[in-house]
């Protein structure tokens, strides 16, 4: 025999040996899958968006002894983004945030299903069940080791959590560990845990019990994570993990998942047109103002479920949402049924958890969706703006409004809510409320043209000591539509007082957008979720035109014929804004601009009220007491009217009187305050 081709084959069985044995998971290891629940779309413009929650599903390992104390472990899940979840407020936790990592799917098994395998009220049969901490989280030493678990095997095989050693009943199987039950299965997050990003959240002393039976899962899910989404692109979450203590499993569960995918998500757009302030129609419930429907404010989603709900409740007969009268208020049987991803996106909230501190609310948002219009340069002559309460069809109709609290219905829904004046903020509340009966009102038939039927609402303005009035409207996301993107529109509209018209041509601008926006100086917006970046600049939403008529009388003079004589201008200008017609017609006065050379200074005369004129000559415009040696002129004149419904004649003659003239002088008006029924001299400029 060959004793080197003997070493030989030896050599190469060791390895093929060990190359086998490398391919063979051992029996004691645990081991963990990573994937994602679910990868929902979220928003670029939001800083605190909450992406799909982390799964690792575990099988395997050796089983405990029944009745002794669970192993831990210790899982870290990085995002490569920063997290912006909630955190513990409380002095000493502020690290210590509203994450939470679940053990098997809470709640996701009916008690029916439970009884049958033989865990009822335990794993996917229980309640979520957090482990109330006392001391400092930041330290790590003691974090959940006061929340006690231990490893007992039911009678179908499955080994469950029970919060003390259980007595084993004579007879196999049994429903549930005797004399004891179940374990807390929601241990809180550490965000950073000393490293120098925020983009890790880290999970002590996680009770880590072996499945063993083949079939049998153990399922830890990581949720409310909320992340800054400032650029688009994936968000990819790497969990490691690593047991606490030696025991008879080891444990593998290392791997990434994609949870979320960030765009924008807003584009937006206003419809509006040039407005004059002679508009003759009113506007309840302001009574006998003059008004205007101005603008449609548009808000568009780029992808189906950007705008959502505050939370999302376990069954169709659930009414959290908008009612005549009921808030928004929030139940730990709200959250979402755990492991049913497709309602969890749907909802600003997450899971419900109350870790005490701070944090007896963690994973509930403060609200739905909200939306905001910040008006700037508003007409100081508008006695009061509004916008439609909700959404509308058409600045005429009101959009079809759902019946309480809907996921899915036709269309999404969004309603005023309370807010400041003068900060730039709203006041936000955790409940979501309209304004009541006794500030809103609906557009009666008789009303702005096009705005029958729509509900509205005052906007609170604020004037600044500059003179400069701005405004700011909020809506909340109280239905949502999640099968496709969709718009919601919202109408503005103005009444104008009997005050003095404008003058010149008043341009306001709105910025829409999310709302609140990160850096305002609310008290709560800090704290507020859902939050997001700034909102873009302002464009126009509406110009209002002054109620104005100019008249324009081409040849005026006062020019010298000889030594002794000159030529002459007489003006009248008429307000006939009465007229048995049903004109309403406003005071004002007329600038007088003269043109040429050795022209006369622009005068502006006394209010002329309708039905009354003013008249003058051309060498002396201000009838003034003694008149001025007047200067050789001859040219043209425009007289601007601050009311609308002007007339002028002027007739030229010399002061000999054998020679003379007159004529009608021209409107050269915007069309928008014209009649509705025109005369020849109105429109001879046209």
């Amino acid at each position: 025999m060959n004793l080197r081709r003997w070493i030989t084959a030896l050599a190469v069985l060791a390895v093929f040996t060990t190359l086998a044995t490398a391919q063979i998971t051992p029996a004691s290891q645990i081991t963990c899958v990573v994937s994602a629940a679910t990868a929902p779309n979220i928003r670029t413009e939001g800083i605190t968006e909450r992406v799909g929650d982390v799964k690792l599903t575990c099988t395997g390992g050796l089983a405990p002894v029944s009745g002794s104390q669970a192993d831990r472990a210790t899982f870290v899940v990085d995002y490569g983004v920063a997290i912006s979840s909630k955190l513990d407020t409380t002095s000493g936790n502020t690290t210590a945030s509203e994450i939470a990592i679940i053990v098997d799917e809470p709640g996701s098994l009916s008690d029916t299903a439970g009884t049958a395998l033989g865990i009822k009220g335990y794993g996917p049969d229980s309640a979520v069940s957090p482990c109330v901490y006392s001391g400092n989280l930041d330290t790590l030493a003691h974090a959940q080791a006061n929340c006690l678990a231990y490893a007992e095997l039911t009678g179908s095989g499955y080994w469950v959590a029970s919060s003390s050693t259980a007595i084993p009943p004579a007879t196999l199987p049994f429903a549930a560990p005797a004399t004891a039950t179940a374990a807390q299965n929601a241990y809180q997050g550490v965000v950073g845990n000393g490293v120098a990003t925020n983009s890790k959240v880290t999970f002590n002393n996680v009770p880590l019990i072996p499945p063993v039976a083949a079939g049998v899962q153990r399922v830890y899910r990581v949720v409310n994570v909320r992340v800054t989404a400032a650029t688009a692109g994936t968000v990819t979450a790497t969990v490691s993990a690593t047991p606490a203590v030696n025991n008879v499993s080891t444990l593998s569960a290392a791997g990434s998942a994609a949870v979320a995918t960030a765009q924008a998500s807003l584009t937006t757009a206003v419809t509006t047109s040039a407005l004059s302030a002679c508009v003759t129609t009113n506007l309840a419930p302001s009574g006998s103002n003059a008004s205007a429907t101005m603008a449609l404010l548009k808000f568009n989603q780029s992808f189906a479920g950007a705008f959502k709900t505050r939370s999302v409740a376990l069954d169709a007969t659930a009414n959290f949402g908008y009612t005549a009268t009921a808030s928004q208020d929030l139940a730990a049987t709200e959250s979402y049924v755990i492991g049913t991803s497709t309602v969890a996106n749907n909802s600003e909230s997450g899971v419900f958890v109350n870790f005490g501190g701070s944090l007896t609310a963690a994973g509930i948002a403060s609200s739905g969706t909200r939306l905001k219009a910040v008006f700037n340069n508003l007409d100081k002559n508008v006695t009061t703006y509004y916008v439609s309460v909700g959404p509308v069809a058409s600045a005429s109709a009101n959009l079809t409004t759902p019946t309480g609290f809907v996921v899915g219905d036709t269309n999404s829904i969004a309603y005023a809510v309370a807010q400041d004046v003068g900060t730039g903020n709203t006041a936000f509340t955790n409940d979501f409320t309209t304004y009541t009966a006794t500030t809103a009102g609906t557009l009666l038939a008789n009303n702005v043209a096009g705005a029958t039927g729509v509900t509205v609402v005052p906007i609170k303005t604020a004037t600044s000591s500059s003179g400069v009035v701005s405004g700011e409207v909020v809506w909340e996301v109280t239905n949502m539509k999640p099968s496709a993107a969709d718009t919601l529109t919202f109408a503005l509209y103005a009444v104008y007082g009997s005050g003095a018209p404008p003058s010149t041509t008043n341009t306001a601008t709105v910025a829409l957008g999310y709302a609140p926006t990160s850096g305002s100086t609310s008290s709560t917006t800090a704290t507020w979720i859902p939050r997001y970046t700034a909102i873009a600049s302002g464009v126009s939403v509406l110009s209002v035109l002054p109620c104005q008529t100019t008249l324009l009388f081409p040849f005026v003079t006062n020019q010298s014929a000889t030594a002794t004589t000159h030529w002459e201008t007489g003006v009248a200008i008429s307000n006939t804004g009465s007229d048995p017609l049903g004109t309403i017609g406003t005071s004002g006065t007329c600038t007088l601009n003269f043109y040429g050379t050795n022209a006369p200074p622009a005068i502006t005369t006394a209010a002329i009220a309708p039905g009354s004129g003013y008249t003058f000559v051309v060498s002396n415009p201000a009838n003034a007491s003694p008149a001025p040696t007047y200067s050789s002129f001859t040219g043209y004149l425009f007289a601007v009217c601050n009311f609308n419904y002007a007339h002028g004649f002027a007739f030229v003659e010399d002061d000999t009187r054998s020679m003379a003239m007159g004529y009608l002088g021209l409107v050269l008006n915007d069309q928008t305050s014209f009649r509705g029924t025109f005369t020849v001299g109105e429109t001879l400029a046209h």
